[in-house]
């Protein structure tokens, strides 16, 4: 793995005394010197290939645990979360994510639990500090509890200064105390509901990182859904493109589903939705023909594959109904993609094009963001396209969709560099930018970026803009039609960026917004 790499030899220490066996007969096994098994076990020398695939067998583990590719999310977020000002009087040492994941992933991933339950806290707290200084309601309330805890403190303080207050005044006190302590106590049992209804339990967990976590641990390719949408596709049409037509056919022959187009974007925050009891799915009118095509192919899926669906979702890293709810969602527009843009004939259009998004798109039909989307679902065994990462961010630095790349750690709880091609795409809207971006580790990757704008509901209204962006390594330059322009090795031709601005050591940045922490 380039740029960051998890050491292993303190599990496969672990592992060999718990097998009882000598480093000489794990050594012999492996066909290894015994000093080369004892500079792995020190972390002194990487393995891969051959040699991590005999050293897993002797000692019977499965080659995921021996190799860094599913701990690497972790060591991500993990130096991500470390990087936090909350760590920044401790003095962790050079890069204490990989040693901790290195030497015990399990606790590595319960500190990283912990860091996410702390960020879903603060957030609460934000949340509700907001609404106490916003809600008028919560001020007024405010106000009134602050008058009686006055007004209580005041006739405390007149009972213990006055000596001879007469005996009929005092008991007016004591009663005028009685009644605002009870007035008090009833305000505050009020606020308390206020602030905690609909609230309802705290979940332990954050639904949208499990989901992350889920698709990111099956490296954004399910296998099984890919198959269901082939056999669904091929009973629709097998000889010929999945058009919009033929998936209205197909809602409304087997499932009783009438599409109905809706001059108000009101139908939905994001101009559809599905009505199950008069069996409708409303489109706002003015709604692209690629998003009105792959919502009907989203809608079919749920419908047809239901049961697939939430086989695939029937995960023990998805721990609440929100979280499954969610990957539900998100299987529904894998399998979307899957029957619009089919795997074989995309991935050959993919190495024909050399990966042109403008090409693909004339092609399938699609949009440049579910083009990009199903780019980097290509992993299919022995039939893998370009490992790409995506991102998909709002003009405010707003991430709301990312998949990251060993290397390429995308952020999750803070800013992200502002040098990224995503950047500069949305300053220049309707053109594709290209960047081969170089990281302080000095690993470079080749990103490519649009703008992309939603239809506004009506004239006058606001439009909704994201940058979209895919990233992959630059050693695939030659393979991409992005990186003809970075042929060489120039310093001309590459970009210095970071990841988060305290992630980064380069001093000379313009754009630093927080210091440096590495």
């Amino acid at each position: 793995m380039r740029g960051q790499t998890i050491p292993i030899g303190n599990r496969v220490k672990q592992r060999r005394r718990q097998l009882g066996l000598t480093q000489q007969a794990v050594a012999r096994s492996v066909d290894i010197s015994v000093s080369y098994l004892s500079l792995i076990e020190h972390n002194k020398r990487p393995i891969g290939g051959r040699v991590l695939r005999r050293l897993a067998a002797a000692l019977d583990l499965d080659l995921d645990t021996l190799s860094d590719v599913s701990d690497t999310r972790v060591a991500q977020e993990l130096t991500a979360a470390l990087s936090d000002t909350l760590f920044e009087r401790e003095d962790l040492g050079d890069d204490p994510a990989q040693r901790l994941v290195g030497f015990d992933p399990a606790l590595a991933r319960t500190v990283l639990a912990l860091y996410r339950a702390y960020i879903q806290g603060q957030q609460q707290v934000d949340t509700l500090s907001n609404r106490l200084h916003q809600d008028p309601v919560l001020l007024e309330m405010s106000h009134q509890i602050l008058s009686r805890i006055t007004a209580v403190r005041s006739m405390s303080e007149l009972l213990l200064d006055v000596d001879d207050i007469p005996a009929d005044r005092q008991r007016r006190f004591f009663n005028s105390l009685a009644q605002e302590s009870g007035n008090l106590g009833e305000l505050v049992g009020v606020l308390l509901d206020v602030l905690t209804s609909g609230s309802g339990e705290r979940p332990s967990t954050n639904p949208v990182d499990e989901v992350d976590d889920f698709i990111v641990d099956h490296g954004n390719y399910f296998p099984d859904l890919e198959e269901a949408a082939d056999h669904l596709r091929w009973r629709l049409e097998p000889d010929s493109a999945l058009t919009g037509p033929a998936l209205a056919d197909a809602l409304a022959r087997d499932h009783g589903v009438d599409v109905v187009y809706e001059a108000d974007q009101a139908v939905h925050q994001s101009g559809y939705r599905f009505d199950s009891d008069t069996r409708r799915l409303l489109l706002f009118e003015r709604m692209p023909e690629p998003s009105v095509r792959f919502q009907m192919a989203r809608l079919l899926a749920r419908l047809r594959l239901g049961d697939v669906l939430q086989d695939t979702v029937d995960d023990p890293r998805l721990t609440s109904e929100e979280a499954r709810r969610r990957a539900v969602q998100a299987m529904e527009s894998y399998i979307a993609g899957a029957l619009v843009f089919p795997y074989d004939a995309f991935h050959a259009s993919a190495l024909q094009f050399r990966y042109d998004v403008e090409l693909l798109i004339q092609r399938f039909g699609g949009s440049f963001e579910q083009i990009c989307h199903r780019l980097v679902t290509l992993r299919r065994p022995g039939r893998e396209g370009i490992p790409f990462a995506f991102l998909r961010v709002d003009p405010a630095g707003n991430i709301s969709k990312r998949f990251s790349l060993p290397g390429l750690r995308l952020p999750k709880y803070r800013e992200s560099c502002a040098h990224w091609a995503v950047f500069q795409a949305l300053g220049t809207p309707d053109r594709i930018v290209a960047q081969r971006a170089s990281l302080p580790t000095g690993t470079e990757f080749l990103m490519v970026a649009r703008s992309v704008t939603k239809q506004a509901a009506a004239f006058g209204a606001p439009r909704t803009r994201f940058g979209v962006m895919i990233a992959c390594e630059a050693v695939y330059r030659d393979q991409i039609v992005y990186g003809d322009g970075f042929v060489g090795d120039a310093p001309s031709l590459s970009t210095p960026v970071g990841v988060t601005c305290r992630l980064c050591h380069r001093r000379n940045c313009q754009q630093r917004a927080h210091p440096a922490i590495v």
